[in-house]
């Protein structure tokens, strides 16, 4: 008997899908109304803390979200069920044969997106951790899968082998989660845990240690900063991208994102796209065509000659670095969210000595203060909220400075998601145009 765990998009197209297949199952969620739906359906059903001891299961997908100190979780492991993602439970059931899986701390949404770009014309599946649900429509065992993939779901992960991994990089995050930096680490390089000498595995040399990586698969490596041994590195102005017979240079004048994490970005998604047939012109008709998604070091607007960005996907220390890193001196950031446990020594360090202030809030504003006072830092104040934050910043704005909202933390103490927090901090610089109508 199969249990469903979390009945979020990822568990409602499981059990559509194990209903189609008329395979029995029962579910747990913690929210009454889901659960009506299955207990019209006759379907088993177990809610918050009740005890699940039905000897039959033996086999539990769980949503994501489910962390592994869970007390049900607990219990399935210690009877020796197996558990299993999403992810696990679509390669399993599928058994695929192109598959291209992305993962890393900063940068794989904007690589998963690149690579199905450079894609389109073979209508890949994108899916996985980026909203689409691996099991929604008709899928077919020959569709070329583009699946972003985070710890949570990889920490489940058994089986599962893509033909061509990508680890992107592997900085201090969901520590609460994981309960430990190896313990992430270790979820991460599960990615490429089952691959062959079939297979192929790109990895950053500027963020991984090589010597982490046993695999039997096919390394390639890209640098910004390196050249020797690498498959994808920057010459002369240009972007050299060369492995096996596959060799293409980019002058850098036709880049539109010049940042040095988007162009690492760029070349791990070319050197995971040129495995699946592309040309120049592909790549011509990508740098024409691309647009970064939203909320991720986007320009959303001025006021009195201060320009406001929105970095709300910025949610752990190291992609605030990454947004640092491309700022001007007259930068207030906004850093505050709610405790993944990570360390914000890097970036407090960082706009210590580079930006004009930094302002915290929110749940982590006290751990903020006491790193930054630790560390000797004092361009720094702090704000009850977001709101409070955004209004501190335009107080002590002039013209020339830039706004960055950067967070460097989690959103949940305030919202739903970055996306939800983002739209906030954009409708925050509205009500001021609007203010001044």
């Amino acid at each position: 008997m199969i249990l469903v765990m979390g009945l979020k998009k990822t568990g409602q197209s499981i059990t559509d899908y194990l209903t189609k297949q008329n395979r029995p199952y029962s579910v747990y969620d913690r929210k009454e109304e889901v659960l009506y739906r299955y207990e019209i359906m006759g379907v088993k059903t177990y809610r918050d803390d009740e005890i699940i001891d039905d000897p039959s299961i033996d086999l539990v997908i769980k949503s994501p979200g489910i962390p592994p100190y869970e007390e049900h979780i607990k219990y399935f492991k210690e009877r020796g069920v197996k558990i299993i993602s999403d992810i696990e439970f679509f390669y399993t059931e599928l058994m695929p044969k192109k598959v291209i899986a992305i993962t890393g701390t900063n940068g794989k949404t904007t690589t998963t997106e690149m690579i199905s770009e450079l894609l389109k014309n073979e209508e890949p599946i994108t899916a996985g951790n980026i909203g689409m649900t691996i099991f929604n429509g008709n899928r077919s065992q020959d569709d070329i899968y583009v699946l972003e993939l985070s710890s949570f779901q990889l920490e489940d992960t058994h089986e599962f082998r893509p033909n061509v991994a990508v680890l992107l990089n592997v900085e201090e995050d969901h520590l609460d989660w994981h309960g430990s930096f190896e313990n992430y680490k270790k979820a991460k390089y599960k990615i490429f845990e089952n691959q062959t000498s079939d297979d192929a595995l790109i990895i950053c040399a500027d963020t991984i240690n090589e010597n982490e990586i046993h695999t039997k698969s096919k390394v390639y490596k890209y640098s910004v900063i390196k050249k020797d041994g690498m498959n994808a590195y920057i010459d002369n102005g240009k972007i050299v991208i060369n492995r096996d017979d596959f060799c293409v240079t980019i002058p850098m004048e036709k880049l539109k994102y010049k940042e040095m994490h988007n162009i690492g970005n760029m070349m791990a998604a070319i050197l995971a796209a040129s495995f699946y047939g592309i040309d120049a012109e592909t790549i011509d008709d990508f740098l024409e065509n691309f647009k970064l998604d939203f909320h991720r070091v986007e320009t959303v607007g001025f006021y009195r000659g201060v320009k406001f960005i929105d970095d709300s996907k910025a949610t752990n220390p190291s992609a605030t670095v990454s947004a640092l890193i491309n700022m001007p001196d007259e930068t207030i950031l906004l850093l505050g969210g709610f405790d993944k446990q990570t360390d914000f020594t890097d970036p407090i360090t960082l706009a210590g000595r580079k930006i004009k202030k930094m302002i915290f809030f929110g749940d982590i504003k006290e751990k903020l203060k006491n790193t930054s006072d630790t560390l000797n830092v004092t361009n720094y104040i702090t704000a009850t909220n977001m709101k409070d934050a955004f209004n501190k910043a335009v107080e002590i704005s002039v013209n020339g400075d830039t706004i960055l909202l950067s967070p460097g933390a989690s959103s949940f103490d305030e919202f739903k998601g970055y996306e939800e927090r983002g739209d906030y901090f954009k409708q925050l610089l509205q009500d001021l145009k609007d203010g001044e109508k």
